[in-house]
């Protein structure tokens, strides 16, 4: 049913609705002040313009324009209608739509919840104890596969919950199933509800030219690319260490539950993407991710892709984490009751090192280590910059100069520049500034600087700014004493000023407030 129905208690809604927790399922947002910052999902760039108000509770990108609140950004996002949007975020927050014409309510969740149970229930059956007793020799037991939602599709499946299995594509029209036969994996979303399935293969059925692992369609609530397998059991571990392990399969992600590491999330035949990063930088900030793929050329090769997006997105707490003793994976090391051993190696190190070990040229060489230099200099968090650059220093063997030169032969050394980047991303600091700045204590952007303030209003000059890389803000701490300072570099130019014209009024003038104002 098509047709237009009105949602009564919309206003209701929006007041429960958080747009960071609705967003961060999506983007890999980082704190910056009182906003948070990410590169914009609607265009292309290399620094963050998108910038997301909690206070405000709208976004807003200063480079292509985009801008809106949380519903909005799930239509332009996920190309959902007004009301589907409206549907997802009240599913989200447990809030009940009050609409002035009824609508049949969903079934797919309690369908697949359903269907998770008969499959889990199928594996138990007598007939199918040479499967179960093939998952006891990988080093699984009877309640793992409860705790796990591991089953067996059935042949031909109940008829309960057609209309909805059929429009998930998990059920033909002849009551059989894409995973008939198959070992199935029960794919819950991070609020732990049954969104979809994978399925593999095993030795007692002949699976003739056919993959090892089949996914459940995309539909509209299951996206393949945005799960973490066991994300919500792990969830509360993840939280309470501070970390995660991220691994390719479902058997390595229950082999490392069970050997004791709770905090490790698998992704589910798909890349290591920002949609897995967005999941897992919502449940806290700053969590270390450990990448612990396969120990093959595969697995090697979806490593340094995972780090490459990671450190991309400016997340540095991150490590490669390599199976000691030889094994090809984490299942092996279970099946085999053998001892579980990491040799970790820090994420932003490795990168450095490996991009010059795999340079086939001088030239490759060269592009390696000027976009490694290009990653550092992006970084606003000064403290952060000089841990980067002691790695890289430390991994290439350069000099220290190598990068202190170029910060200082970089534009970025106008203080009203850089504060004025650190204001147009956190208007709360607005207030030290007027207690201490007039409009003129700016030089050259004091307009850009009253524009904003005063009036809101970005001039083409603060949209520069604020898209320029190169330009870094000032860390909290530090921005009452660069304030300060910029203050007294307006008296001093004031006094020089005064002095080369024998301008005896403004000379007092200006040292009088020098001396007063500090």
């Amino acid at each position: 049913n098509k047709e237009c129905i009105m949602v009564t208690n919309l206003e209701a809604l929006k007041e429960r609705i958080d747009i960071i927790e609705v967003l961060s399922k999506y983007l890999p947002l980082r704190k910056s002040g009182v906003n948070y910052t990410c590169n914009c999902p609607f265009h292309q760039e290399r620094s963050p313009s998108f910038i997301i108000s909690p206070q405000k509770q709208i976004y807003h990108c200063f480079g292509c324009g985009a801008s809106g609140d949380a519903i909005k950004f799930l239509q332009e996002y996920k190309k959902l209608s007004f009301e589907e949007a409206l549907e997802e975020i009240a599913n989200d927050v447990n809030f009940t739509l009050i609409k002035t014409q009824a609508k049949p309510q969903y079934k797919g969740y309690e369908a697949l919840k359903s269907l998770n149970d008969i499959f889990k229930e199928h594996l138990r059956a007598k007939e199918n104890e040479k499967i179960m007793q093939y998952l006891f020799n990988r080093g699984l037991e009877l309640e793992d596969l409860e705790s796990f939602d591991i089953g067996l599709c059935p042949n031909t499946l109940p008829t309960e919950y057609k209309k909805e299995l059929v429009e998930l594509a998990i059920m033909y029209e002849n009551n059989k199933s894409p995973f008939s036969n198959r070992i199935t994996f029960g794919l819950r979303n991070a609020t732990h509800k049954i969104v979809g399935f994978s399925a593999r293969i095993h030795p007692y059925v002949n699976f003739i030219n056919t993959a090892k692992y089949i996914n459940s369609k995309e539909s509209r609530i299951f996206n393949k690319s945005q799960i973490l397998y066991n994300l919500s059991k792990a969830r509360s571990e993840i939280v309470k260490q501070k970390s995660v392990y991220v691994v390719e399969g479902f058997m390595d992600c229950i082999a490392l539950y069970k050997m004791g590491v709770r905090n490790c999330v698998a992704t589910c035949g798909t890349a290591f993407n920002t949609h897995h990063l967005s999941n897992i930088n919502r449940l806290k900030e700053d969590i270390h991710i450990n990448l612990c793929f396969d120990n093959d050329e595969a697995g090697l090769m979806a490593s340094k892709r995972a780090l490459e997006l990671l450190i991309n997105q400016g997340f540095f707490n991150c490590s490669l984490s390599f199976l000691s003793g030889g094994f090809k994976d984490i299942g092996e090391i279970l099946q085999k009751k053998a001892e579980l051993q990491f040799k970790n190696i820090d994420g932003f190190s490795y990168f450095c090192l490996n991009g010059i070990k795999t340079a086939q040229t001088p030239k490759e060489k060269e592009q390696h280590i000027n976009k490694i230099k290009a990653i550092i200099a992006r970084q606003s968090n000064f403290y952060l910059k000089e841990e980067l650059i002691a790695k890289a220093i430390d991994m290439l063997n350069l000099s220290p100069s190598f990068f202190t030169q170029s910060s200082k032969n970089n534009k970025n050394t106008s203080l009203e520049q850089s504060l004025l980047k650190t204001l147009l991303l956190d208007e709360s600091l607005i207030e030290i500034t007027l207690n201490c700045l007039d409009n003129e204590d700016l030089g050259e952007y004091a307009q850009d600087y009253e524009s904003f303030v005063f009036k809101k209003v970005l001039t083409q000059k603060a949209r520069d700014i604020l898209l320029d890389e190169s330009i870094s803000t000032i860390p909290f701490a530090k921005f009452k004493h660069c304030v300060l300072e910029l203050k007294r570099r307006y008296y001093k130019l004031q006094i020089e000023k005064a002095k080369a014209k024998r301008d005896i009024d403004s000379l007092i003038l200006y040292t009088t407030k020098m001396h007063e104002f500090f």
